[in-house]
């Protein structure tokens, strides 16, 4: 039986040696960034259940270098502090 989207994010994730980007599992798994950031949500949850959990390396701003704080999974389009729009996105990873 083939693997459902959110059973192979899973799988990318539990299996990466480091951190993945949006845009890096957006490629990986050939859909919209969007949607990778919505499954995101759900696979939380089911780690969660699993013993594990789903971590994230925050973004920071390149121009300022303060680190952004997200709103769940959503990443901002610019910077809080200094208004840039030159941010580097969030990594997730799983720990046990």
């Amino acid at each position: 039986m083939a693997m459902t989207r959110r059973e192979k994010l899973i799988d990318l994730l539990l299996h990466s040696e480091q951190p993945l980007t949006p845009s890096e599992l957006a490629r990986i798994l050939e859909v919209d960034q969007k949607v990778v950031v919505e499954d995101l949500k759900r696979v939380e949850r089911t780690l969660r259940n699993k013993g594990y959990e789903l971590r994230v390396v925050l973004p920071k701003c390149k121009k300022c270098g303060r680190t952004i704080h997200m709103k769940g999974f959503n990443v901002p389009d610019k910077c809080p502090y200094c208004g840039s729009q030159w941010i580097e996105e969030p990594m997730f990873y799983v720990a046990k």
